[in-house]
């Protein structure tokens, strides 16, 4: 059970993610990428941002956020996680529940500006993650984005070199999806960006393409190291 394993780290849970990327080390070390994008993202907004996170856990990701800046509301299977999350922003919205039973009662009517879905799917497999994406693109604002951070790799070929060089890491019970996957599966009217945090962790953007603004593009350019790191479907703002 997911929910129980995370009950036991809870309290502990954000010193990992720390240790992970202090010392680079699997799963979390491209956690900070990933905060530091999104911070950098949501701070440039000049109106109160409306974010749906699933699998919030304790809230981590929003710590280098004004509270101002954004209306938070976190979905966590971990009751004690949220405790933690409740404790340190006391001002967001937190519910308990399992996202995979559907989108709760309570949040029927709303829309969001951002859906973010960190180091989440990769307990979920390819097709359970496709169910999900499709129910909260029902739940998308106009021009609003899903961003997802996660065990995510750009295609087969790079996936299959990591695990040659890393065979150890096939015998874990988690799920390492494929940008292409998502790109094949998804609907032409979804407009899908990729940016490689390291050599298994990635970020994915998903929005309408009668939609597209990616509003992550200088924060992605900002961090790049190189042009093959940032992928993107759509046709007039092809990164490739």
């Amino acid at each position: 059970m997911i929910d129980l394993h995370y009950d036991e780290i809870a309290t502990s849970y954000n010193n990992l993610v720390d240790q992970d990327v202090h010392n680079h080390s699997f799963p979390y070390s491209g956690y900070k990428l990933i905060q530091d994008l999104l911070t950098d993202d949501l701070s440039s907004k000049k109106k109160k941002v409306k974010i749906l996170d699933i699998g919030c856990g304790t809230a981590k990701l929003y710590e280098h956020i004004l509270p101002s800046k954004i209306q938070l509301v976190g979905i966590e299977q971990s009751i004690k996680m949220l405790e933690i999350a409740k404790k340190s922003y006391p001002n967001a919205k937190f519910i308990h529940h399992d996202i995979l039973h559907g989108m709760p009662e309570i949040l029927k009517k709303n829309t969001f500006d951002y859906i973010v879905i960190n180091y989440v799917c990769m307990h979920f497999s390819f097709k359970t993650t496709i169910d999900l994406l499709h129910l909260l693109l029902k739940y998308l604002s106009d021009c609003g984005k899903i961003v997802i951070g996660d065990l995510l790799f750009m295609n087969p070929p790079i996936k299959q070199e990591f695990f040659y060089n890393h065979q150890d890491y096939a015998d874990l019970d988690l799920h390492f999806h494929m940008y292409s996957q998502y790109v094949n599966k998804m609907s032409d009217q979804l407009a899908l960006s990729f940016f490689e945090i390291n050599d298994y962790t990635g970020m994915m953007i998903i929005e309408n393409i009668n939609e597209f603004t990616l509003h992550f593009e200088d924060p992605l350019v900002k961090y790049k190291s190189n042009t093959t790191k940032w992928k993107s479907t759509h046709p007039q703002r092809n990164r490739e």
